[in-house]
């Protein structure tokens, strides 16, 4: 299976939890939010599904994510970013 965009020096379950991070952070999903299936992600990663699940738990294990068996994988806490010039300029 192809990898690229990957580094081969880092755990590809590591780099494919930050994609996932990343994903949480640009979609602006909240608390409670699922995630696509663990299919679509691999497929949208160009990663086996197998990853994706190593992913995940790693997520899980950081109390990021829920996994509830038969229903999916979920945000459990909200990922923050320092707010943008232009967000603290709507907040006047």
């Amino acid at each position: 299976m192809e990898t690229a965009g990957y580094d081969s020096s880092r755990p590809l379950a590591e780099q494919v939890a930050q994609r996932i991070k990343d994903y949480i952070l640009e979609e602006k999903l909240k608390s409670g939010d699922k995630l696509p299936t663990e299919t679509a992600l691999a497929r949208e990663m160009g990663v086996a599904r197998s990853t994706v699940r190593e992913a995940i738990k790693r997520l899980e294990s950081q109390n990021i994510l829920t996994v509830r068996h038969g229903a999916g994988s979920f945000v459990t806490c909200l990922l923050y970013t320092s707010p943008s010039p232009r967000d603290t300029e709507r907040s006047r």
